[in-house]
């Protein structure tokens, strides 16, 4: 085999090797989120998120590209490294949501789409609460809504989810001190908790 031959096997291998990890490291295949559903959410985030973002569970940051934010913190070193190879131009960390390597207030905007359902109740309720410490204006979240009449069984039932989300659920999120605000009218809900003055609202959307 001749030296272009060798070459060109070496980088359709590693084209493929790329391609497979892209999909086992990051548990969703990027083409989902062109899905009529999955773009009312990401559309929400791009259009709410304001200033220097934060995105919690990045996986290979593709949320974080196609919603405008700058740095997403991964708790898989492998899906960072992937992410950072496929967006160079964005930020990635490693570390654990509960306790994130960053200063209070350090961002104006935490994002928290479709993660906190995979974890436990109690560890979801100390992601949001560090994401209150992280950010200085708000935390948009972003979860299968539960409550909507006829929901999707596959989005809300998913054998990956450790609860149901509802507003009930979604209330005690935060604790009293904040004021959640959702949209039960579609498949998510959609959730705007600005720290200024401890009041949290989401925008209406309508079908």
């Amino acid at each position: 085999m001749g030296l272009k031959e060798r070459v060109k096997k070496t980088r359709a291998w590693r084209a493929f090797r790329t391609f497979v990890e892209g999909v086992v490291y990051a548990g969703i295949p990027d083409r989902i989120y062109d899905f009529p559903m999955q773009r009312e959410r990401i559309g929400w985030l791009k259009k709410n998120r304001t200033g220097k973002t934060l995105e919690v569970g990045s996986g290979t940051g593709i949320v974080l590209d196609r919603t405008g934010g700058q740095v997403g913190l991964e708790l898989s070193q492998r899906r960072v490294e992937i992410a950072a190879k496929k967006f160079p131009h964005l930020t990635f960390v490693q570390g654990d949501a509960t306790k994130m390597p960053f200063k209070t207030g350090e961002y104006e905007t935490v994002m928290l789409p479709e993660i906190l359902e995979h974890v436990p109740f109690e560890v979801a309720k100390k992601i949001v609460a560090e994401s209150l410490r992280v950010a200085n204006k708000q935390v948009l979240i972003t979860l299968p809504n539960a409550a909507k009449k006829d929901y999707d069984v596959d989005l809300v039932e998913n054998p990956e989810h450790l609860w149901m989300p509802t507003p009930e659920k979604v209330g005690q999120l935060t604790g009293a001190k904040h004021k959640i605000e959702y949209d039960s009218g579609q498949n998510f809900l959609l959730v705007t908790c600005t720290k200024a003055g401890g009041r949290a609202k989401a925008k209406k959307r309508r079908k």
